[in-house]
């Protein structure tokens, strides 16, 4: 028990900066290439998610000064490093050291090795206080995100049996069902609109409302672009990203990057939808939609928002991306070299990313 508090706490405090630092670097390679909405965009920024994981993965260094502290071992002095050099085959590294001196040994010192010490010049309860507030918020969070997928998985056994199969989609080596539901199953609290549901048998449900509320060409256009969401399994990812969004509340900019991450599988999803459909089409029955979100917003709310559901500023944003004059044609060469600059840059910044040593956190 004496190590587990002081070990929580640095895993806990070392996400803090390595997550900061590759925010700021995706975003700001996001922003000099112009990645477009897509794949690559998307694994850009899932990368500071990928760092966070890794670390905590890998656990303490066995030469971090933790273990010497909890030893007895007092230190002298300290040291910063900082410095960038090349790991192969051709990622950069970005090194932030920081070193524990005793007279006869050298340690690796962490951001959380500080936290820990300075709790314990503070009181002896402040670093267990410290370590049962972040968890006891991030346990509430996960509770509630849990109970919440519990709940919408429960009610949905209901909605599936009452619904009426509308069409069976293959979708790469699955065949996904799209079902009508009734319009009881609508003020349980469920969307109102079209959405995707189900991580290992993904289904489509389209409300009775919804339904008779579009055009053919709009569920043509909403079903592709629910189907895209199969297809690229942006329901799995985006579970992911909200589960370590909830635990790890306290790292800056997490919720930031967890609504980007939702945003760009909505535009992916369009891009992949209008190449079988009209543009026009899918922004018409968004613009639907958008009423139905209206209606609903009068009704019972649903609290399911990793499976289904969505803002009207984000609708208001998609559709005006949707109706806004095509770009001039690139020649050729951009065509073909702009994506191949971009994937190889992606992994120049990943493996530079997932290196990145911050406070002894390798």
């Amino acid at each position: 028990m004496s190590q587990l508090v002081p070990t929580t706490l640095n895993l806990l405090v070392n996400a803090i900066l390595p997550f900061a630092l590759a925010l700021g670097i995706v975003l700001a390679m996001v922003r000099i290439l112009r990645v477009p909405p897509g794949r690559l965009r998307l694994a850009f920024l899932l990368l500071p998610f990928g760092k966070l994981l890794w670390d905590v993965l890998r656990g303490i260094p066995s030469d971090s000064f933790l273990w010497a502290h909890l030893a007895g071992v007092v230190r002298d002095s300290g040291s910063l490093k900082i410095g960038l050099g090349g790991t192969p085959p051709f990622g950069l590294r970005l090194e932030a050291l920081m070193t524990a001196n005793t007279a006869s040994s050298q340690y690796g010192l962490s951001f959380g090795d500080l936290a820990a010490l300075g709790c314990d010049r503070l009181a002896t309860w402040c670093a267990a206080s410290l370590v049962a507030l972040l968890l006891g918020v991030s346990g509430y969070r996960l509770w509630r995100l849990l109970v919440s997928a519990a709940r919408f998985v429960m009610e949905h056994r209901r909605i599936v049996r009452a619904g009426r199969l509308w069409r069976r989609c293959p979708v790469g080596w699955r065949s996904v069902d799209v079902l009508i539901t009734s319009s009881t199953a609508e003020n349980s609290g469920t969307p109102a609109v079209p959405y995707t549901a189900g991580l290992l048998r993904p289904y489509v449900c389209f409300p009775a409302r919804a339904f008779e509320a579009m055009t053919d060409h709009e569920r043509e256009a909403v079903l592709q672009h629910e189907l895209a969401h199969v297809a690229h399994h942006h329901l799995a990812i985006r579970g992911v990203v909200e589960l370590l969004a909830s635990v790890f509340w306290f790292v800056p900019g997490i919720r930031f990057l967890a609504c980007k991450v939702a945003d760009d599988c909505e535009l992916a999803a369009d891009d992949e939808a209008i190449r079988k459909v009209e543009q026009i089409d899918l922004a018409s029955a968004l613009v639907t939609i958008g009423g139905l979100l209206q209606v609903q917003a009068d009704g019972p709310r649903t609290g399911h928002a990793i499976f289904a559901g969505e803002s009207k500023p984000r609708l208001v944003s998609r559709v005006e991306r949707l109706i806004a004059p095509a770009p001039a044609g690139n020649n050729r060469q951009t065509r073909w070299g702009a994506p191949l600059l971009r994937l190889l840059l992606f992994l120049v910044t990943a493996q530079s990313i997932l290196t990145m040593v911050v406070g002894n956190n390798a």
